[in-house]
């Protein structure tokens, strides 16, 4: 039996409500070539029994104890049998041209070993809006850093997986991460095409009251010491970012009312990226803290 083209990875925890339908955004595909591998992590609902009475024998079930996206992930690679692998969480969508552009793309490029990524439509509170397209530029690493490219819109061929996996012990920047790595090696290819629909809601893991920022930094300052990163990232794009992350993790602390930690982190925010233009915001809620005046949540 001929290997598919595409092996479509779906982690997937407590989502059996959710499932079928991100399911059939895939089996809607104008490009049939493909697995799915369903990585079940560790669910305590019916996952299991969902999957089984879809009866759909493209699906590839696949059970493990809890152990969070990254490793869901990393199981799913490993259960592959396409020659590219594709990441859809379990909320998110494929619009029906998407592994046909993929694929059309991938020979065009004369089917080289490299990531690919896509643009997404939008979908928050049942609205579909469609964001500007962000100039990739010279700097690959500084795009990867500061926008928003969710695994839903990635492509990779599998062979890379031999040199790169997703880190385990890294969360909310775990994607970020493997992107930089994978880009020191192969090359990174941008399709302008909006294909799929990335789903924004309260149970996202990017929101200020959950301190979201925290693991990221930690995330950050990983890669950032990794050898293959060595002058890949500079240190005014580093000092960028990291700036971002105090000043996210001082929000949280705002939020929470605890504002001595966050005056500590607005402090070092400014520190690392001391330009007024942003720095403003941060002068202005340490006098909203101060003087008791509101600081409109920045």
């Amino acid at each position: 039996m001929q290997a598919p083209f595409f092996s479509v990875i779906i982690p997937a925890y407590n989502r059996a409500l959710v499932l079928p339908k991100t399911i059939e955004s895939v089996n809607k595909q104008t490009f049939q070539s493909f697995e799915i591998i369903v990585v079940d992590d560790g669910s305590k609902d019916n996952t299991k029994e969902v999957i089984s009475e879809l009866n759909n024998p493209k699906i590839n079930y696949v059970f493990q104890n809890n152990a969070e996206r990254s490793a869901a992930r990393n199981n799913g690679v490993r259960n592959a049998k396409g020659k590219y692998i594709c990441f859809l969480d379990s909320d998110d969508f494929y619009l029906e041209t998407h592994l046909q552009v993929l694929h059309d793309n991938i020979e065009k490029n004369n089917f080289d070993n490299a990531l690919y990524f896509v643009e997404c439509k939008l979908l928050q509170n049942g609205l579909v809006t469609i964001p500007s397209v962000l100039n990739l530029g010279n700097d690959i690493y500084k795009y990867f850093l500061f926008y928003s490219v969710v695994p839903v819109r990635v492509c990779i061929s599998k062979e890379i997986f031999n040199d790169f996996l997703f880190l385990e012990d890294v969360v909310i920047v775990e994607d970020t991460v493997l992107w930089c790595n994978i880009a020191t090696k192969y090359p990174v290819h941008h399709i302008i095409e909006n294909t799929v629909l990335y789903h924004l809601h309260d149970d996202n893991s990017v929101l200020i009251e959950k301190n979201c920022f925290l693991p990221r930094l930690k995330g950050l300052q990983k890669l950032f010491k990794q050898e293959i990163m060595q002058g890949k990232i500079s240190k005014n794009v580093k000092n960028e970012i990291l700036s971002d992350c105090y000043f996210g993790i001082a929000r949280h602390y705002e939020f929470v009312k605890k504002f001595i930690p966050m005056l500590m982190n607005l402090i070092i925010s400014i520190y690392y990226y001391p330009k007024w233009q942003v720095t403003k915001k941060k002068v202005y809620m340490i006098y909203a803290f101060i003087f008791g005046k509101p600081s409109n949540n920045f």
